[in-house]
């Protein structure tokens, strides 16, 4: 009898055990499956996944508008500030897509800086138009920040528009429209949207300047996205909201630490501009991710970065940049990084160093 008994357990954990090979098996394959559909360095749906969403929403009967866009100059982003800024930059058009996009929608890259996006349900070109004009005013933006210059509007994007089912039934109809719309736009210097559809030609063009309402101006400038780091500005916008926050701070008495990192090669290194621009990139992401949302970062030169770090006081200040030191150390042992901190009420400073 116990001998039986036995048996039986045996069979049952035997049983169990296979189950779970079984779901880890089905895990393992769901997730080939969304790599073999997803843009690597992106992460949104790749071309094969985005042109099959989009063909069988097409097939259902769904209309809607077929958005197909790249950036404009993105290859002298690359000659000019190296092709690490270049990934950075894609990863944030794509970022901006989503944000922009609903669920419904169907958002995928189909080549080095070429986007696509189906807005299911939009067939008004003047709706299509104005939406156009928000994304071009949130790459524009965006692009500026990470390149330090957000006054830099040659740096947008041009986008072809086509419209289902009256530019096109199948997706090969469509994105030939779209296609033809976008490069129309390249060829009268890029930064605007082409639509045509039943109802006329519709070319849009941000050259020139319009007029915005409150809810236009707040949807083109405020954050899109919930970032949990530092708030990343240029130079001069750096300088700006300290002269603000200097004025700010004597009247109201809030406390703002400057902060000064400089990046230095061990063992008296020169620092190599290929190798130092890179590190710097590296520190960028450090310190975004490490501070708060509150606080403000800036790149200064080749190898120094300025925050500002809000409503604290000095003692708290430097228990955070000792956190981005112990950070910075585990991505990049070729520099150390030392810091200078000074209370915006106080005078003298102290530098410290994390050799």
């Amino acid at each position: 009898m116990e001998k039986k008994i036995l048996h039986l357990r045996e069979a049952d954990m035997t049983t169990a055990e296979h189950g779970k090979k079984v779901v880890l098996e089905k895990e393992a394959l769901e997730k080939l499956e969304i790599k073999a559909q997803t843009d690597p360095l992106t992460g949104i749906r790749n071309r094969r996944s985005g042109e099959e969403k989009i063909g069988k929403l097409l097939k259902e009967g769904a209309k809607g508008a077929l958005l197909m866009m790249d950036l404009d100059h993105f290859k002298r982003i690359n000659d000019t500030y190296g092709h690490f800024m270049g990934d950075k930059i894609l990863k944030k058009f794509a970022e901006i897509l989503i944000a922009f996009t609903r669920k419904e929608d169907v958002v995928y890259r189909y080549g080095g800086d070429e986007f696509a996006v189906f807005l299911k349900g939009f067939t008004d070109p003047s709706a299509i138009s104005e939406r156009c004009s928000l994304l071009i005013a949130r790459t524009e933006y965006y692009i500026g920040q990470l390149l330090n210059d957000s006054l830099q509007s040659e740096y947008s994007t041009s986008i072809g528009v086509a419209v289902a089912p009256e530019d096109g039934k199948t997706f090969t109809e469509l994105a030939l429209c779209a296609d033809k719309g976008m490069y129309k736009v390249k060829q009268s210097g890029g930064r605007g949207c082409f639509c045509k559809g039943e109802f006329g030609t519709v070319y849009y063009t941000r050259k020139g300047k319009e007029s915005i309402d409150v809810l236009s101006l707040r949807s083109m400038v405020e954050e899109t996205t919930y970032a949990k780091g530092s708030f990343a500005v240029n130079y001069d916008y750096f300088k700006m909201l300290f002269r603000f926050l200097q004025r700010y701070s004597e009247r109201n008495g809030a406390n703002v630490q400057m902060v000064v990192l400089t990046l230095k090669g061990n063992e008296n290194e020169d620092l190599a501009r290929g190798k130092v621009m890179q590190a710097e990139q590296m520190l960028s992401e450090v310190v975004e991710k490490t501070l708060r949302r509150g606080d403000v970062a800036a790149s200064y030169g080749a190898n120094q970065f300025l925050i500002m770090l809000m409503d604290t006081d000095t003692e708290r200040g430097k228990i955070a940049l000792r956190r981005i030191q112990k950070n910075w150390e585990e991505v990049n042992q070729d520099y150390t990084l030392d810091y200078e901190i000074q209370s915006m009420r106080d005078l003298p400073s102290e530098v410290t160093s994390a050799s």
